[in-house]
């Protein structure tokens, strides 16, 4: 296990160097995790603008589950399936929900935020390195949310206020 977390490590030294990454993201991911726990309190459907309809909430603990566990995983192949198969559940939940309705990232968006933002990962900056693309877009998209984007426009203190409440009473 040693030799493998060695290895583990080797690796994404070299991942971080050829893709011009912080060898290190401990900060990074200290940051975003502080982020996700000041937004606990965003309501999903009021702040995100996730359609009622498109819910169902043993499929949200289902996909939950799934960023858990992809958050204790070590390896690349086993990050990726815990974070696609988070993902897959979430496309077929709205599909399901919604009538089999087009949609496309952008309507998927707001909910996997949204879990993400519940699960609050510990390493999803360092995975990053791993899931570039996918990650880097709902890492984005959470650490933009402020006052405007959940309809706050007139009420900054109010969110802020909240956000450091949430801050304050989540323990993890």
């Amino acid at each position: 296990e040693i030799f493998m977390d060695r290895l583990q490590n080797f690796i994404k030294t070299k991942i971080s160097h050829k893709l011009k990454l912080p060898i290190s993201l401990l900060d990074a991911d200290i940051a975003f995790l502080i982020q996700c726990k000041r937004l606990l309190w965003l309501d999903p459907f009021e702040h995100l603008k996730i359609p009622k309809e498109a819910i169902n909430d043993y499929q949200m603990e289902k996909s939950m589950e799934f960023m858990r566990k992809m958050d204790k995983e070590k390896f690349c192949d086993n990050i990726l399936s815990m974070f696609s198969k988070a993902i897959d559940v979430i496309v077929k939940m709205y599909k399901f929900t919604l009538a089999n309705e087009g949609a496309t990232l952008d309507d998927f968006l707001p909910i996997i935020c949204y879990i993400i933002i519940q699960v609050k990962p510990k390493k999803m900056n360092q995975n990053m390195g791993y899931n570039l693309t996918n990650m880097h877009a709902f890492i984005a998209y959470i650490n933009g949310i402020d006052h405007i984007k959940v309809g706050m426009e007139n009420q900054e203190k109010e969110f802020n206020e909240r956000c450091d409440k949430s801050l304050m009473e989540d323990k993890e």
